[in-house]
């Protein structure tokens, strides 16, 4: 992760401006470290030197404008200067000389330079150990309603990740990242509106975070903004382009603390009214270097008046795939505890909804492969999801009474032939 920055060759106006966005943002960050984490005086006072040396760098630039004047007026005038010149077979034009032989350009390099090695020691030493110390471990078992961090990759079907079978032939997960949620009791905002992912490991593979859809992206040359380098050739940018930004996103440091962003999305959430947010344009992003990501759980994220068998489903097989735990979040619970109401309307409808399919067999019936795996699903759902997630007595009691139709035909109606005793009930 170290090196990854560097001004473009071709020295643009959006790549300088960058520069001087990220130190500002630098500066933000080390100050949340003074004010939110408990660090040793070695650490706290290599932030403060830190914060000096990038305060008393934007001072000598206090206007980037002119610089960025400056640089192109020497570049133009050794243009003109040498602009006759034969390049055949030197391999390289003028205007790439006149770069690279721009005084003011090479002293700001040189600067930034350092700037960029002070953001790589912090997430080394500093922010990394903290993401490691802040994210709940995936193997301890959580009552409903306590605290936690998870940093979460969701998506569609069975998600592929290094330790699923077989995929180091199927992807080249070594030129690749990954992108992450971190979620919380405060705020479980998941892309496009999933509530199944894999919880991955706190380590040297977090690239960077932002509050936002971070905007990463493959490019073929570094920049200001490269997180990741895989080879020459292949990189990764993070962030929007300060000169296009505006109040909206913005330069993407390496240095956020999970404890800083976890804030910040419950404080976006609030700010726009959508508190506890399923909006995707609420989620929070994590870059990791896929080559180093470790799946350490599931997660399975419940409204707390739900049959969602599907995506328990799919919990459960990835869960068996992994040799991983599966975590349960009830946001019932979650948003009682930030004095909201425990659900949505459109949760207790899609309820009653669920209830009237699921309590009808012609819509589910013919569709069970096998019953007694389906039996199996449901007793897990109705222990694991409905008691251990704490459902309200009156919906758990409807639950309750779908699931023992359910069972009850799909054993009595689909299994013959097999050597299966009478139907058990939900409690047993």
């Amino acid at each position: 992760m170290k090196n990854t920055r560097k001004f473009k060759d071709s020295f643009e106006m959006r790549d300088f401006f960058d520069a001087f966005a990220l130190a500002k943002e630098l500066i933000k960050q080390i100050d949340t470290y003074d004010d939110e984490e408990s660090l040793s005086p070695a650490k706290r006072e290599f932030l403060s030197k830190s914060k000096k040396y990038i305060e008393g760098l934007l001072r000598v630039y206090e206007e980037p404008l002119d610089y960025y004047n400056k640089i192109e007026h020497e570049i133009m005038m050794y243009c003109m200067q040498h602009m006759d010149e034969d390049d055949r077979g030197r391999g390289e034009s003028v205007m790439k000389r006149a770069i690279d032989a721009s005084k003011t350009f090479n002293e700001i390099k040189g600067h930034f330079n350092r700037v960029f090695r002070i953001e790589d020691t912090i997430q080394e030493h500093i922010t990394i150990p903290l993401w490691k110390q802040y994210i709940t471990p995936a193997d301890k078992e959580l009552k409903p309603g306590d605290k936690f961090l998870y940093l979460v990759h969701s998506g569609i079907g069975i998600i592929q990740l290094p330790g699923f079978p077989g995929f180091e032939e199927i992807r080249d997960y070594k030129d690749d990242y990954v992108s992450a949620s971190l979620l919380s009791e405060e705020q479980a905002a998941m892309f496009n509106g999933s509530k199944v992912g894999l919880i991955l490991k706190a380590n040297e593979a977090i690239a960077c975070s932002t509050r936002r859809d971070s905007g990463s992206h493959f490019v073929g040359k570094r920049s200001i903004r490269t997180i990741l380098v895989f080879s020459e050739d292949n990189a990764t940018d993070s962030g929007i382009p300060a000169l296009l930004a505006g109040k909206v996103g913005g330069i993407t440091s390496k240095i956020q603390t999970p404890k800083q962003l976890n804030r910040e999305t419950v404080e976006a959430q609030r700010e726009s009214g959508r508190i506890f947010s399923e909006e995707s344009a609420d989620v929070n992003e994590v870059v990791l270097n896929m080559a180093q990501v470790e799946v350490v759980g599931v997660f399975f994220k419940t409204n707390g008046c739900e049959i969602n068998l599907e995506d328990f489903q799919r919990a459960v097989i990835m869960s068996e795939i992994y040799g991983v735990p599966i975590r349960i979040d009830n946001t019932a619970i979650c948003r009682k505890n930030m004095g909201l109401a425990p659900y949505r309307p459109e949760d207790v409808l899609t309820f009653e909804k669920q209830v009237q399919y699921w309590g009808n067999e012609d819509n589910w019936k013919d569709k069970i492969e096998d019953p007694i795996l389906f039996k199996e699903l449901l007793k897990r759902y109705y222990e694991e999801v409905v008691i251990k997630q704490e459902y309200e007595p009156k919906i758990q009691k409807k639950i309750e009474e779908v699931f023992a139709k359910m069972m009850d035909i799909s054993f009595h109606d689909g299994c013959e032939g097999k050597n299966i005793d009478d139907a058990p009930s939900i409690d047993e």
